[in-house]
């Protein structure tokens, strides 16, 4: 089975202080189709520099990142860009919601960089919210919803261009218990339903043990893996 993501040799490295800091440091792993990843680690082990890298947001020092068949560094910029709006969805802990929109319109965001007419952005909008359970919220701004509700928003926004990975940067960082719990099992449901493959980093043993597998990040080296209990 070919990888929803495989590198290899992934290093990056940067310069503060004068110093050289390894963000990565040689870094190589496969995720399937249908993975549930938890990437753990304290702040600083590399763990968004990898999403990041995955991504296209960022370039590493040395190495390769295929997601998808596609080697994301050697797309040119607008390529890369019209890739990611399909292939990836991103997950931030800070929601990223535009506060004068509604949860409908930020869902569309994405949207608006694809060839679509307006029904059919109006029609995947309102499937991307039900499906996380916020068909009665298309008119609400964010200030009218939870911390939770604002981040099934988020996940509505990554899942709404029917994008293949999802990856997720501490998604519960900044909510409750409950909605913790909530946003976790939709996110499981994405994998185990929808088939989407899913890779989160949090440093929350929690919202890791939701995952299949585990892997530990310590100062940009992968250092640790274990299958989860979930």
């Amino acid at each position: 089975m070919t990888p929803m993501l495989s590198a290899r040799g992934l290093s990056k490295r940067y310069e503060r202080g004068g110093q050289v800091v390894n963000a990565l440091d040689d870094v190589s792993l496969d995720v399937p189709p249908g993975d549930f990843l938890a990437l753990m680690g304290p702040s600083g082990s590399g763990k968004s520099t990898l999403l990041n890298i995955a991504a296209g947001i960022d370039e590493p020092t040395a190495g390769t990142c295929v997601v998808d068949g596609r080697d994301v560094q050697a797309m040119r910029s607008g390529e890369r860009d019209a890739w990611r709006t399909r292939t990836i969805g991103y997950i931030f802990q800070f929601y990223n919601l535009i506060p004068t929109l509604t949860a409908a319109e930020n869902v569309e965001l994405p949207l608006l960089l694809l060839p679509l007419s307006t029904r059919e952005r109006r029609e995947h909008v309102a499937a991307a919210l039900e499906l996380v359970g916020l068909s009665d919220r298309l008119h609400h701004t964010p200030a009218q919803l939870s911390g939770g509700q604002q981040q099934r928003v988020a996940v509505a926004r990554a899942l709404v261009t029917d994008a293949r990975l999802l990856l997720c940067d501490e998604p519960t960082g900044n909510l409750d218990a409950t909605s913790e719990q909530e946003v976790m099992h939709l996110l499981r449901r994405l994998v185990d339903e929808h088939g989407k493959t899913v890779i989160l980093v949090t440093h929350d043993p929690t919202a890791a043990a939701h995952a299949t597998r585990r892997l530990r990040l310590e100062k940009g080296k992968l250092v640790a893996a274990m299958e989860a209990s979930a």
